[in-house]
C-alpha cells in the first residue's frame, strides 16, 4: 500500500471516530501506522525524533502533503466487518478529479503495536494511554454511525453481507441502550419518593450526583452534538490537543428534572435525546470552569460569555449541521493559519468553505 493511500484511508476512519470523547489527533497517525503494518509490511518501531515529534506523525503529515499536492482523493470507501478484530476495506481513488484506481485492504485491531502505549518519549508521554484506548479507537472507527455508515447505506446490492453485519451490530447496540433506559427508569422510580421526603441538603445532593452520573452513562450519540465548538477547542484540536464534550444540561440538574415526576420509559428517552444529552466541544480547562455554572449564571451561553469562552460558529443559524461537516471543515483549514485567525476570520473561512462545497 502506498503511503498517500494509507493516509487518505486513515483520515476517513479517524473522522468516523471523532465523536468518541477520547479521540485526539494521535488517533490519525496511529491508524495510518496500523494500515501500513497490515498492508505494507511496515516493521519500523515507534520512534521519537530529534525534532521533538513522533516519527509516524511526521511520516503521516508528509503523506498528507503528498496526497494534497498530487490531487489524490477517495471517491468511495466501503467497509465489511469480518469479525471483532478485523475489517476489509474497498477503496476507489481519483487523481485530479479523474478516477485513478481501486484497492482492497484490511484494517486490524492487532496491527496497533504495543509500543503505542508502552514506549515513552523524553517527556514521559505515550501515543495512546493504554490498550483500552486502542480498543476505543478501533471500535469507534468501524462501528460509529457517521460518514462510513452513509457510504454503506448508499452502496450497491453486492454489499449485502456487509450491511447485514452492520445492521446486526446496530440492532445489538439499540437493544443494550433500551435495557439501560429501562434500568434507569426503574432506579428513578425506586428513589423518587425517598428523594422528595428527604429535606437534608447533603443527602439530596448525593442522590442527585449518583443519578446524574447514571444519566450520562447512557450512550452519547453523534445526533446529540449541538453544532458548536469553542474557538480554543478548535485551535487546540488542530494542534493535536484533546477536545472534550461539555453537556449543556449539567448532571445534577438532569437528575432533579427526572426526579420531579414519574415518567414512562418513552418519556425518559425523549427527554434524554431532546436536551439532557446535548453537548458541544470545548477544552478541558474550559470544561473545568463551567462546572456548576448554573449556580451563578442563568444559562450555558451566559456562563460561556462571562468566562470568555468563544463559541464557533458564532451564530445559531451558522452552526455545524453534523460531525461530518465539522470534520470536513477541520480537514480544509490550515492548522497553522487558524491559530492566528480571529472569530470573524474563522467565520469568513467557514462561509467560503460552504460556498465551495455547494458548487461541487
Amino acid at each position: 500500500m502506498k503511503r498517500t493511500r494509507a493516509y487518505l484511508i486513515a483520515e476517513k476512519l479517524y473522522f468516523n471516530a471523532v465523536s468518541n470523547s477520547f479521540c485526539n489527533r494521535n488517533w490519525l497517525f496511529t491508524i495510518y501506522k496500523s494500515l501500513l503494518i497490515s498492508n505494507a509490511n511496515d516493521k519500523e518501531e515507534i520512534k521519537w525524533t530529534k525534532y521533538n515529534q513522533w516519527k509516524i506523525d511526521h511520516n503521516c503529515r508528509a503523506a498528507k502533503a503528498s496526497a494534497k499536492k498530487n490531487g489524490f482523493k477517495i471517491d468511495h470507501l466501503s467497509l465489511t466487518i469480518i469479525n471483532d478484530n478485523k475489517a476489509a476495506l474497498k477503496v476507489s481513488f481519483s487523481k485530479g478529479g479523474l478516477k485513478s484506481e481501486s484497492i482492497t485492504c484490511v484494517y486490524e485491531r492487532d496491527s496497533f503495536l504495543k509500543s503505542l502505549w508502552e514506549f515513552k518519549n523524553p517527556k514521559q508521554e505515550v501515543i495512546l494511554l493504554s490498550q483500552s484506548e486502542r480498543d476505543q479507537l478501533f471500535e469507534s472507527s468501524i462501528y460509529s454511525l457517521d460518514e462510513i455508515e452513509e457510504e454503506i447505506e448508499t452502496s450497491s446490492s453486492t454489499d449485502t453481507g456487509k450491511k447485514s453485519k452492520k445492521r446486526a451490530k446496530k440492532d445489538s447496540d439499540d437493544h443494550i441502550r433500551e435495557m439501560k433506559f429501562i434500568a434507569l427508569n426503574n432506579l428513578l422510580n425506586q428513589v423518587r419518593e425517598t428523594y422528595h421526603q428527604t429535606e437534608e441538603h447533603h443527602q439530596r445532593s448525593y442522590l442527585e450526583i449518583i443519578l446524574g452520573a447514571a444519566v450520562f452513562y447512557l450512550p452519547s450519540l453523534n445526533s446529540h452534538f449541538n453544532g458548536f465548538i469553542s474557538i480554543a477547542a478548535l485551535k487546540g484540536y488542530l494542534k493535536g490537543d484533546r477536545r472534550v464534550k461539555d453537556h449543556i444540561y449539567p448532571r445534577k440538574l438532569a437528575a432533579r428534572e427526572l426526579l420531579s415526576k414519574k415518567l414512562s420509559v418513552e418519556e425518559l428517552k425523549d427527554r434524554y435525546h431532546s436536551h439532557l444529552a446535548t453537548y458541544m466541544y470545548i477544552t478541558s480547562s474550559e470544561n473545568s470552569n463551567l462546572i456548576n455554572y448554573y449556580e451563578t449564571h442563568e444559562n450555558h451561553d451566559e456562563a460561556m460569555k462571562q468566562l470568555g469562552i468563544e463559541k464557533f460558529p458564532t451564530t445559531e443559524k451558522d452552526k455545524f449541521q453534523s460531525h461530518k461537516e465539522l470534520n470536513k471543515f477541520i480537514e480544509a483549514i490550515d492548522a497553522k493559519a487558524a491559530q492566528k485567525m480571529s472569530a470573524e476570520e474563522l467565520m469568513q473561512f467557514l462561509r467560503e468553505f460552504r460556498e465551495s462545497n455547494q458548487k461541487k
